[in-house]
C-alpha cells in the first residue's frame, strides 16, 4: 500500500524528465487523462479538439506520438489555442495574456502567450479567433519511427478559472507545386507558411511568386531560408531573405541558386493597416489592434524569364535605334549636298510678310553692334560636363550603391518601388529591364553629338560671299551640351532604377530640367547671337535642378508660393529682354545693359499710361520725354505671343498647382519646364511661317522632325501618365498599380516611356539643328529677329 502511494510521485518524476528531453510520451489512451496531481495531465495521441479549464498556477500537459511515415506526406501541423473567461471587473488580472503554451517538438522548445477573450464584452464565444502556430517536421537527419509532440498549458497571475481549447490542424498545401494556384487564410496571430522545394524545378533560373487577394488587409509576405521545426514569421530577422508588404497583389522574383535547399514563403497579416496606407482613416486608427482579423489570399509559383530569353528584347530596340540613326544621317547628308549646290548658285531673298506687325530689325544689326568676344566652345562643354558629373553623377552613384547594399543586406524590398509584375532580375539587379531601357538616351545622345559634329563640316557660305554673313548663328556649344545632357539623363535614370524611391527621384529628372533650359536657350540664340557665359549657364542649370530637390523635402504649399513668385518675375524679366533687346536705342546704338533696358521700359509704360496708349498698337518710334536720344523701335506684334507666355506662366502655373496637386513638386516643375520649352519651339516655328519662311525644300527635314517629335511626345506622355508604380504612396499601394509586361513580355509602360522619350529628345534636338537650314544662303541683313 505504501509503495502504491509512491507510484504517482514516481510517474510525475518520469513525466517531467520526458518533457524536458522530449524523447518519450507516457501512457494515455483515447480522450482519457491520467491524473497524477490536481493540475497535471498527460493527454492521448489524438487530433480531436481538447477542451479544458485551468486556474491560477495550473499546468496541463498533453503528449502526442506521431509516426514519421505519416509526417513525410503531411510534414506541417498547426497548433491552435483559444482561451476565454468571465470578465469580473477589478477581480481580473491586469493582463489579457494570463495563459502560456509551451511546446516541445524535435528536441526544441518554444513558448507563446495565449490571449484571453472576456465573454461579457463580446457578442458570444469567439472560437474562430485563435492563436495558431505552425510546426514543421524538420529534416535534421535523425531517423526515428515516431516523433513526440508535447504541449504544456499553464496559467499565471490570474485568480479566475479560464477555459481553453487546443486543437492540432493539418496544414494543407504546405508543399508548393509549380504553376499551381494555392489559396490560404492567415491572421496576425496565425501566419501561413508554405514550403517551396526548389529541387523540383532544377531547370529554372529564377522563381517568381505572384500573390493576390480581394481583401485590403495589410500583409507582410516574406521569404525565409529553411529553419528549425518552429515556424515564426519575423522573430528571427537573420533568416529573412526578402520581405515586402501588400494589400491586393504582390510579386517576388528570386534566383533559385540562392535557395538550394528550398525556402519558406510566409503570409503574415499585420495588426493594423498603418504600414500600407499613406492616409489612413482616423477612425480606423482609433480602433485597437486586432490580432484575429483574417485575410484570404492565393498565390502561384512559376518560372520567371531565364537569361537566354533576354537576347531578343534586348537587341531589337538597338536595331530600331540604328535604323533611325541611319535615316537621320541620310537627311543631313542630303542637306550637305544642298549646301554644296548653293555655293554655285545665286540666292534669292525670301519675301518677308507682315514686317510692320512683327520684327523691324534684322540680325546684321545685332551682330554688328554686339560687343566683341565669345566664349570658347571647349571651355563651355567642359564646364557643363563638370557640373553634371560632379554635382549629380558621383553623389547619385554613391547614393544608389548605399541603397543597393541596404536592400541586399536587409531583404526589405519596400525600400524600392518596382513594378513587381514586370521586373526582370539579372546579375543581382532586381529591375534590369527598367535599367536597360535607358539605353535609348545613351545611344541617341552619342548619335546626336556625332551628327552635330558632322553638321559643322558643312560648307561655310559666308566665306564664299565676301563679308556678307549668311544664315542664323548656330551655337554648336549648346548642341554639344544638349548631347551630353541626353547621355547623362540615361546614365542617371539607369542609376535611379537600381532602387527607385523618393530620396533619389531628383537624380532621375535632374537633366530633364537642363535639357528643357538648353533647348530654350538654343532656340533663342539662333537669332540673338549675343555673348554667352558658360559659367553663368552652368550656375543657372544647377539652380534649376536644386529648386525641385528642395521642393521634395519641404511642404509643397510654401515652396509653390515662393516658386510661383520667383518664376513669374523671372519670366517677366526674360520676356522684356526678348521683346525689347535690339529695339531700345540710345544715340542710334543698341542698349545692351538689361538694367538700362528695364529702366527705359518702365519709363515708356509710365508714359503710355499717362497718354492713354498702353493697350494700343503703336507703329511710330517712341522717344523718351526726358531724353530725346533714347528711342524704342515699334513692333507691336512681337508682344502678342510673349504676353500669352506670361499668362501661361502665371495663371497657368497656379492652375497646375491645383489640377495636379497630387503629383510631386519635382514632376510639376518638370511639366512646367517642358511645357515652356515646347511652346517656345512651336512659337518659333509659327513666327517663321508667319514671316514667309518654311517654304523651301530644305525645311522639309525640320518639318519631319517637328511632326515626329510632336507625335512621339504625345504618345510618350500618354504612356507616362499610366503609372505602374508610385513612390508618392506606400509600397503596398504602389504594388496595386503593378501590371504585367506589355511589350515582348519584357517591357512595361515605363520602359516604353524611356524608349519614346529618348526618341522624342533626339527628334527635338535634330529640329534645333535643322530648323533654319532654309535660311543658310540668306544674308543676315534679310533675316528678322524675333
Amino acid at each position: 500500500m505504501e509503495n502504491f502511494q509512491l507510484l504517482p510521485f514516481i510517474f510525475f518524476i518520469i513525466s517531467q524528465a520526458s518533457i524536458n528531453v522530449g524523447s518519450q510520451c507516457l501512457i494515455g489512451i483515447g480522450n482519457k487523462y491520467v491524473e497524477f496531481f490536481e493540475n497535471f495531465y498527460i493527454g492521448s495521441p489524438s487530433f480531436r479538439p481538447v477542451l479544458g479549464s485551468i486556474g491560477s498556477g495550473g499546468k496541463h500537459v498533453y503528449c502526442y506520438t506521431i509516426k514519421s511515415s505519416w509526417l513525410e506526406e503531411l510534414p506541417a501541423l498547426q497548433l491552435q489555442f483559444y482561451g476565454e473567461t468571465e470578465h469580473l471587473g477589478n477581480q481580473t488580472s491586469g493582463t489579457n495574456h494570463p495563459l502560456l503554451a509551451t511546446v516541445h517538438w524535435h528536441g526544441s522548445s518554444r513558448l507563446w502567450e495565449i490571449p484571453i477573450h472576456f465573454l461579457n464584452n463580446s457578442s458570444g464565444p469567439g472560437s474562430d479567433k485563435v492563436l495558431g502556430k505552425t510546426l514543421w517536421h524538420y529534416p535534421n537527419g535523425e531517423q526515428r519511427a515516431s516523433w513526440d509532440l508535447i504541449v504544456e498549458i499553464s496559467s499565471y497571475n490570474s485568480d479566475e478559472t479560464m477555459r481553453y481549447k487546443m486543437e492540432i490542424v493539418v496544414v494543407n498545401n504546405f508543399s508548393v507545386k509549380a504553376n499551381t494556384v494555392i489559396g490560404g487564410t492567415a491572421s496576425p496571430s496565425s501566419p501561413s507558411f508554405f514550403l517551396v522545394n526548389t529541387t523540383t524545378v532544377e531547370d529554372w533560373e529564377y522563381v517568381f511568386i505572384l500573390a493576390s487577394s480581394e481583401e485590403k488587409v495589410c500583409t507582410r509576405i516574406s521569404v525565409q531560408k529553411i529553419n528549425g521545426p518552429f515556424l515564426d514569421p519575423l522573430e528571427n530577422i537573420r533568416k529573412v531573405e526578402l520581405v515586402e508588404t501588400f494589400t491586393l497583389q504582390a510579386g517576388l522574383t528570386m534566383r533559385k541558386e540562392k535557395f538550394p535547399d528550398g525556402l519558406l514563403l510566409v503570409f503574415h497579416p499585420l495588426l493594423n493597416d498603418k504600414l500600407c496606407l499613406k492616409d489612413p482613416d482616423p477612425n480606423e486608427l482609433l480602433k485597437a489592434d486586432d490580432p484575429f482579423r483574417t485575410k484570404k489570399f492565393q498565390f502561384q509559383m512559376s518560372e520567371a524569364m531565364p537569361d537566354f530569353e533576354y537576347y531578343f528584347p534586348v537587341f531589337l530596340p538597338l536595331l530600331l535605334f540604328f535604323v533611325i540613326g541611319c535615316v537621320s544621317f541620310l537627311g543631313l547628308y542630303y542637306s550637305k549636298k544642298q549646301h554644296g549646290l548653293l555655293l554655285t548658285e545665286e540666292f534669292s531673298l525670301i519675301q518677308r510678310r507682315h514686317a510692320d506687325s512683327w520684327s523691324t530689325i534684322n540680325m546684321d544689326v545685332l551682330v554688328n553692334e554686339e560687343p566683341s568676344g565669345r566664349v570658347e566652345e571647349p571651355q563651355s562643354v567642359l564646364e557643363l560636363s563638370f557640373v553634371g558629373l560632379i554635382n549629380f553623377g558621383i553623389p547619385s552613384f554613391t547614393c544608389m550603391s548605399v541603397f543597393k547594399g541596404i536592400v541586399f543586406n536587409s531583404g526589405d524590398t519596400d525600400i524600392c518601388y518596382f513594378n513587381n509584375l514586370c521586373s526582370h532580375m539579372w546579375k543581382g539587379y532586381q529591375d534590369f529591364n527598367h535599367m536597360y531601357s535607358n539605353i535609348g538616351y545613351i545611344f541617341f545622345g552619342v548619335l546626336y553629338g556625332i551628327l552635330v559634329r558632322y553638321r559643322r563640316t558643312f560648307p561655310n557660305l559666308s566665306v564664299n560671299n565676301g563679308s556678307q554673313r549668311q544664315g542664323v548663328h548656330v551655337h554648336y556649344v549648346l548642341l554639344y551640351s544638349l548631347a551630353i545632357m541626353i547621355i547623362m539623363l540615361g546614365v542617371m535614370s539607369t542609376n535611379y532604377h537600381i532602387c527607385p524611391n523618393k530620396s533619389n527621384f531628383i537624380f532621375d529628372t535632374a537633366f530633364m530640367y537642363d535639357i528643357a533650359a538648353i533647348s530654350t536657350i538654343t532656340i533663342h540664340k539662333l537669332r540673338h547671337p549675343t555673348n554667352l557665359s558658360a559659367t553663368f549657364v552652368s550656375v543657372a542649370l544647377t539652380l534649376v535642378i536644386c529648386i525641385p530637390a528642395f521642393g521634395l523635402q519641404w511642404e509643397q504649399f510654401y515652396v509653390q508660393v515662393v516658386f510661383t513668385g520667383i518664376h513669374t518675375i523671372f519670366v517677366l524679366l526674360t520676356l522684356l529682354q526678348l521683346c525689347f533687346h535690339g529695339y531700345v536705342r540710345r544715340e542710334g546704338r543698341l542698349v545692351h545693359s538689361f538694367r538700362q533696358i528695364f529702366y527705359i521700359i518702365c519709363v515708356k509704360f509710365k508714359d503710355d499710361i499717362v497718354h492713354g496708349r498702353l493697350l494700343k498698337l503703336q507703329r511710330v518710334i517712341w522717344t523718351a520725354p526726358h531724353d530725346d536720344k533714347v528711342q524704342i523701335v515699334p513692333g507691336p506684334g512681337r508682344l502678342i505671343m510673349p504676353a500669352f507666355f506670361l499668362v501661361i506662366n502665371t495663371i497657368g502655373v497656379v492652375g497646375l498647382w491645383t489640377s495636379i496637386s497630387g503629383v510631386n513638386f519635382a514632376s510639376q516643375v518638370l511639366f512646367i519646364s517642358v511645357l515652356n520649352s515646347s511652346l517656345y519651339i512651336i512659337f518659333y516655328c509659327g513666327v517663321k511661317l508667319f514671316h514667309g519662311e518654311c517654304r523651301r525644300i530644305l525645311w522639309l527635314q525640320a518639318g519631319i522632325y517637328l511632326t515626329a517629335s510632336l507625335i512621339i511626345w504625345g504618345i510618350g506622355i500618354y504612356v507616362f501618365a499610366h503609372h505602374v508604380s508610385n513612390w508618392e504612396s506606400t509600397p503596398a499601394e504602389s504594388r496595386v498599380l503593378n501590371e504585367p509586361c506589355c511589350l515582348m513580355g519584357f517591357y512595361d509602360n515605363h520602359d516604353m516611356w524611356h524608349f519614346l522619350s529618348s526618341m522624342g529628345l533626339f527628334c527635338s534636338g535634330m529640329l534645333l539643328l535643322t530648323i533654319d537650314d532654309d535660311l543658310m544662303d540668306q544674308p543676315q541683313s534679310s533675316i528678322p529677329v524675333f
